[in-house]
């Protein structure tokens, strides 16, 4: 799958028009229509503001099983395993529960503006609960 194939998916996957897409990442309609004619190739920097505006890093916008992949454990080698430490692996999506890919796989479907709020509330149960 190409980078534009890739934005088209992603975009049909949350009822975006390049309209909604332009609007989420400040990019002009007109760029955008040259991406996906195929007259221009986007940046590096372009491309890091379309996988913003879809809640996505590069690495998971150009993983090959979509935003997020999620190991079975049997799969993993026991020396890989072993020489991650405990941070990397929160951040590692392979070491991911079920319910923290779901979180996140619904995280990168809302706007901008749904993130926002959605980490506003998060930060205010957390204040509640004394962890902040």
């Amino acid at each position: 799958m190409n980078v534009t194939e890739r934005i088209e998916m992603l975009m049909k996957e949350r009822g975006w028009s390049i309209y909604r897409l332009a609007k989420e990442t400040g990019l002009s309609q007109s760029t955008l229509a040259h991406i996906f004619r195929k007259d221009s190739v986007p940046t590096v920097a372009t491309l890091e503001v379309i996988c913003r505006s879809f809640g996505l890093s590069l690495s998971q916008f150009f993983a090959e099983d979509g935003p997020l992949r999620t190991a079975d454990k049997s799969t993993l080698q026991d020396s890989v395993t072993s020489s991650v430490s405990s941070s990397e692996k929160a951040i590692d999506s392979r070491y991911l529960s079920k319910e923290q890919a779901r979180l996140i796989s619904g995280w990168s479907l809302l706007s901008s503006d749904q993130r926002e709020l959605v980490q506003v509330m998060i930060d205010t149960m957390l204040s509640q609960n004394g962890h902040r």
